[in-house]
């Protein structure tokens, strides 16, 4: 696999021995980046780390792991499957085996993105009722939105998703909220940190569908 950065740079991604068929799922500020593939012997999925400028490793966990996101700091999450239900998975330290990320009340949990300290992740319970799951990497934190899909999140902890009435709207960890009211139905599928020229990135579909950018957006 390779992986292009700026115009012309390309850097080629090997995969550890004994794992084929790999595939990237995120890099980065500083380069380092994470995917998985399948281990040629057990044909479990294998999480990997190519970490800027070094040799790839793989990403221990008791079960098959995909990770999907990596933050500026090295922190990995992923998800894994055991006994058919799937778990979140966290690694704070590349050498160490992935810790599991629980929900509220025993729900499965199914990470999708992390910034800064905080994550964003999908919180399904036994009798099928979902939540939008956000988690503090350093406080352990958690705090649901019951039957939310969250979009994004920034460093701030901010996170993106969709009312009921299909209108995209920002929360904050401290409660607040901030509707993004435009015309159309709205997707964030990017949230800026704080203090940045625009707030957030998305689709408008009014007809047809468009990428835009919000700004002003949080006062």
């Amino acid at each position: 696999m390779r992986l292009f950065a700026g115009k012309s740079t390309v850097r080629k991604l090997t995969p550890p021995a004994h794992v084929t068929r790999i595939t990237a799922s995120a890099l980065n500020n500083r380069g380092d980046v994470v995917g998985y593939g399948v281990d040629a012997v057990s044909g479990k999925g294998i999480g990997v780390v190519w970490p800027a400028g070094s040799r790839p490793q793989r990403l221990r966990a008791s079960g098959s792991a995909y990770p999907v996101d990596i933050n500026d700091a090295g922190v990995v999450i992923g998800n894994t499957t055991n006994s058919q239900l799937e778990a979140g998975l966290i690694w704070k330290l590349w050498d160490a085996k992935g810790v599991l990320v629980t929900g509220q009340d025993g729900a499965n949990v199914s990470l999708r993105e992390i910034r800064g300290s905080w994550f964003i992740g999908l919180q399904t319970a036994a009798n099928g009722s979902f939540s939008g799951g956000l988690w503090n990497t350093r406080s352990g934190q958690v705090v649901s939105f019951p039957g939310k899909i969250l979009d994004a999140v920034n460093s701030s902890g901010d996170v993106a998703y969709a009312t009921d009435d299909g209108k995209a709207e920002v929360a904050r960890p401290d409660g607040t909220t901030v509707a993004i009211d435009a015309e159309g139905y709205n997707t964030v599928t990017y949230l800026f940190d704080r203090g940045q020229a625009y707030d957030a990135a998305g689709d408008r579909d009014n007809g047809f569908s468009r990428p835009i950018l919000w700004s002003n957006c949080s006062h």
